[in-house]
């Protein structure tokens, strides 16, 4: 097993950033932003897909794609609340965690 220790992801962080001024109909302004959502690791806090990207990558790099397919089949069937798109991300969140070893019907990268 890899050590991910600095993409291990801790806090989730969501903040908001001016892109721009809109003009309302009675002709004053109001401030036009964007929320993004940081992940808070030992390198700092790196914006969620940003972050997605490098764990998606240190995952490759350590031959453990394999392990990842399993969680990701594991938690599309047991995390119901996940939308389609959350699903690989909670996924490399789990393997870098390592929380699929505290699972118990998850043995040898496949569920039961």
């Amino acid at each position: 097993m890899a050590n991910y220790g600095d993409l291990r992801p801790g806090l989730n962080h969501f903040r908001t950033r001016e892109i721009g001024r809109i003009r309302n109909p009675n002709g004053t302004y109001s401030r036009q932003t964007v929320g993004e959502n940081y992940i808070e690791t030992k390198k700092g806090l790196i914006r969620e897909d940003k972050w997605t990207e490098l764990a998606f990558q240190a995952v490759k790099e350590n031959g453990d794609l394999s392990l990842l397919e399993a969680v990701e089949g594991y938690v599309k069937k047991h995390c119901l609340w996940l939308r389609e798109g959350e699903i690989r991300q909670y996924a490399l969140e789990c393997v870098l965690r390592e929380s699929y070893r505290s699972w118990n019907d998850f043995t040898k990268g496949k569920a039961k």
